[in-house]
C-alpha cells in the first residue's frame, strides 16, 4: 500500500493531514518473526497524528481526531478564508 499511499499524498493539493492508526501503520510489524512488512508510514510521508492500538479503541480514535482538530484549528486561524465561528450558512 505504501506506493499508492505516497502517490495519493503527492497528488493532493493544499493542506493535507496524515493520521497513522494502529500498530501496523505506526511501528512497522507487530510480530518479531514477520519480515515482509514495510516500515511505518512516517518513513514515507509526514504524519500529523498517531493513534495507537492493535486494534485501535474508540477512545483512542476519538482522542486522535480531537488532536487533529486542534492542529487544524491552529493552522486555519492563519488562513484568511477561514475564521473560527465566522461560517455563514
Amino acid at each position: 500500500m505504501i506506493p499508492s499511499d505516497v502517490g495519493l499524498y503527492n497528488q493532493s493539493r493544499n493542506q493535507k493531514y496524515v493520521v497513522a492508526m494502529g500498530a501496523c501503520g505506526i511501528r512497522r510489524r507487530p510480530f518479531k518473526r514477520v519480515t515482509t512488512w514495510s516500515p511505518g508510514v512516517d518513513k514515507f510521508v509526514p504524519v500529523d497524528v498517531y493513534i495507537p492500538g492493535w486494534s485501535t479503541t474508540p477512545q483512542a480514535l476519538t482522542a486522535g481526531l480531537m488532536k487533529l482538530q486542534e492542529k487544524i484549528d491552529k493552522e486555519s486561524s492563519k488562513v484568511r478564508w477561514y475564521r473560527k465561528g465566522s461560517a455563514t450558512h
